[in-house]
């Protein structure tokens, strides 16, 4: 009896049945160095870590991967990877390829050393992690959003195509000036004794392009993302003090890049949440969640900021 679909290991020859799957599943258009750019991890220790469904004739009906990483765990870095990109073709669904792809990819996971595998679930994946995949969930990030008074130019510009690359320029122009010289800082996290995303020249590269940015302020490192509102990445390690400067600095910069607010995604425990909480507006956020494939570390120390979601 024939198998209705055949699963086949992500490579860059199918990248191309990405953007079929992208575009059937969200109505998204992205382009082939969008994609390579996101699946191409081999500077972390591993790459095109997924697999595809393909009906048996040939057409893609679904996919499920993860994003090798490295992490900063009991002084060590670690190989581990991050889920993403969950899609399966609407006339694919209720068939249980989530399921088929997910155990696939943790087989192959396993395969190439990778620990332990993180990610931040919605409401419509959350139950298949949980229930089906053993996923562990402790906690849910925290999101802070500082309110700022400004004409919306980026909200506006970023929904008029005529106005998108006049707004690209104008952004590039006022940020470039303000651009950090080193190429990495340490994640806050991990400097205060939790396991955290390792920020090394090579992360900061993958998470280059695409409106973020690494600037200084007041003498410490801000990674940043433009859109409708100025998504901060991370913060290095500074003093209150400092830090309450530096968030002054960001409102005004955001007021003149036209950004209705400043937002921080942060686990629990950030090194900024008293101050964040006390002159933001908080709100909870998606869960972290995780399995683990063999580590033997303690992954409740796991703590993220806004630049390790493969959505930053």
């Amino acid at each position: 009896m024939q198998e209705e679909y055949i699963f086949e290991r992500l490579n860059a020859e199918r990248l191309k049945d990405m953007q079929y799957l992208y575009k059937a599943c969200f109505n998204e258009s992205v382009s082939m160095d969008f994609l390579r750019k996101k699946y191409e991890t081999k500077n972390f220790g591993a790459e095109y870590t997924g697999y595809i469904a393909y009906s048996a004739a040939g057409a893609p009906a679904a996919y499920y991967g993860v994003f090798p990483c490295r992490v900063m765990a009991e002084g060590k870095s670690v190989l581990a990877a991050q889920s993403g990109d969950t899609m399966t073709h609407p006339d694919h669904r209720g068939k249980g390829l989530f399921i088929k792809l997910a155990v696939k990819t943790y087989e192959l996971c396993r395969s190439l050393g990778i620990g332990f595998v993180f990610g931040f679930p919605n409401e419509n994946s959350y139950p298949g992690f949980v229930k089906k995949l053993a996923w562990i969930h402790r906690e849910d990030l925290q999101i802070y959003k500082l309110k700022v008074t400004t004409l919306p130019m980026a909200y506006i510009c970023g929904r008029l195509p005529i106005l998108k690359g006049m707004y690209k320029w104008y952004s590039d122009f006022i940020l470039s000036g303000r651009q950090s010289k080193k190429k990495f800082f340490a994640n806050s996290f991990a400097e205060a004794g939790y396991y955290g995303v390792e920020r090394s020249a090579d992360f900061f590269e993958y998470k280059s392009g695409e409106g973020r940015f690494m600037i200084e302020v007041l003498g410490k490192n801000v990674h940043l993302k433009v859109s409708s509102a100025l998504r901060i990445g991370d913060i290095e390690s500074c003093s209150p003090e400092e830090f309450v400067q530096i968030l002054k600095k960001l409102k005004t910069l955001a007021r003149l890049l036209g950004c209705y607010g400043v937002i921080f995604y942060y686990s629990p425990n950030a090194l900024f949440e008293p101050l964040l909480t006390g002159v933001s507006e908080k709100q909870k956020g998606l869960p972290v969640g995780w399995v683990d494939l063999g580590s033997g570390l303690d992954l409740d120390k796991l703590k993220f900021a806004q630049m390790d979601l493969d959505t930053y």
